[in-house]
């Protein structure tokens, strides 16, 4: 079991039986982009992540913010917009496992 939920988290970004983080599943959609925060519960997180995306060109497909106390996790799927690949695109981090794409964002003081 263990290993399962782990592997699912890294592979997927989804998380299950975890003492510090709520249940967060968004189902994997094949050929899309995910994006995975983990940040403090603080007011105006998903702005700030749609915000980051928006100026990327990308747009936000799916989108899932669950939190437990102080700590949330986001997760989303996104597509480029109209006008293909944007540029700064390229600048998301990807997860050496090829699982979600991971970014710090300038309030999460973690």
């Amino acid at each position: 079991m263990v290993a399962d939920t782990l592997r699912e988290y890294l592979e997927n970004g989804n998380i299950r039986n975890c003492v510090n983080f709520p249940e967060a599943v968004l189902p994997r959609v094949p050929a899309v982009t995910r994006l995975a925060v983990a940040n403090r519960n603080v007011p105006n997180m998903v702005g700030q992540i749609s915000t980051c995306l928006a100026a990327a060109g990308l747009n936000i497909a799916d989108l899932l913010n669950k939190s437990r106390g102080e700590y949330a996790y986001t997760t989303d799927r996104y597509g480029f917009g109209r006008s293909g690949d944007p540029a700064g695109a390229n600048s998301w981090h990807r997860g050496s496992t090829g699982g979600p794409d991971s970014v710090k964002l300038a309030n999460d003081q973690a």
